[in-house]
C-alpha cells in the first residue's frame, strides 16, 4: 500500500508543481509517512470525542504536511493531499471492502 501511496504523491506533485520545485521519491516516502501517521493519529484521539468529523480532520493534517514537505502554494497542496486521500480511500475499499453476492 505504501508503494502506491507514494506512487500517487509522486505523480501528483511531479504534475502539479513547478518546475523548480519537482520532489523526489525520498520526499514522497516521507510525505506518506508523515500522512499515515496525522491519519492515524486523529482516528484514534478524535474518532472517540467527535465522531465521523475526524475525516475532515485528517484532511487538514493531509494538507497541512503536504505544505510542509513539498513546500508548494496552497491550492496545489490542497489538490495533492484531496488526490492522495481519494486515493487512500479507493485502496481500502478495493482492498478491504465487502463484495456483494
Amino acid at each position: 500500500m505504501y508503494t502506491l501511496n507514494i506512487g500517487v504523491l509522486w505523480t501528483t506533485a511531479r504534475i502539479l508543481a513547478p518546475a523548480e520545485r519537482k520532489p523526489s521519491v525520498w520526499r514522497c516516502l516521507g510525505a506518506a509517512v508523515l500522512m499515515t501517521f496525522f491519519g492515524n493519529g486523529c482516528y484514534k484521539i478524535l474518532d472517540p470525542l467527535i465522531g465521523d468529523w475526524y475525516v475532515l480532520v485528517k484532511l487538514v493534517a493531509y494538507l497541512i504536511a503536504t505544505m510542509a514537505v513539498f513546500k508548494l502554494a496552497w491550492w496545489r497542496s490542497c489538490l495533492i493531499a484531496l488526490i492522495f486521500y481519494v486515493g487512500v480511500l479507493a485502496q481500502y475499499v478495493l482492498l478491504f471492502g465487502e463484495s456483494t453476492k
